[in-house]
């Protein structure tokens, strides 16, 4: 797909995510908290280098470390490491996505390129079979989009 995408003109990211076996409610890959933190690293170094790889071959030219993983975020030291073993693979730029409501204290912002962001944000407070209005969407975002434009001036890597 990402050939067939490049011999388009189209720019390719590649994006691996975790998909957890059970979810459910309050069960994603954002509360992942696994038994043995050292396996859980080692397995996802092997899968994100894996990726990390294609994404070279392919000539991908952005590539995600990671995606939504708020409970293993704190772990800084060992995202620099991974990061730092994706990027002697991977020439092109780097990005890890945070949740919309988690993205403010990622401690390792500074190691990447881009700061990614999945904006999952409630627009509105309208309950169907009701429909906002596009005007109230539209101010929604408005008001998401000054949060974020502040945060993004203010932050101190």
């Amino acid at each position: 797909m990402m050939r067939r995408a490049r011999a388009r003109g189209l720019r390719v990211t590649l994006f691996p995510i975790i998909w957890l076996e059970v979810r459910g409610p309050g069960l994603w890959r954002g509360t992942l908290r696994p038994e043995n933190p050292a396996q859980w690293w080692a397995s996802y170094r092997e899968f994100i280098l894996h990726f990390a790889s294609m994404a070279r071959e392919e000539r991908a030219d952005l590539f995600s470390v990671g995606s939504e993983l708020a409970s293993m975020e704190g772990d800084a030291e060992r995202w620099r490491q991974l990061i730092g073993e994706v990027r002697a693979q991977f020439p092109g730029k780097l990005v890890y996505s945070a949740n919309w409501d988690h993205y403010e204290n990622v401690p390792f912002w500074d190691a990447l390129d881009y700061i990614g962001l999945t904006g999952y944000h409630r627009l509105t407070q309208v309950q169907p079979p009701a429909q906002p209005t596009e005007a109230e969407l539209v101010d929604s975002w408005a008001r998401i989009r000054t949060v974020l434009l502040d945060w993004q001036t203010n932050r101190h890597p």
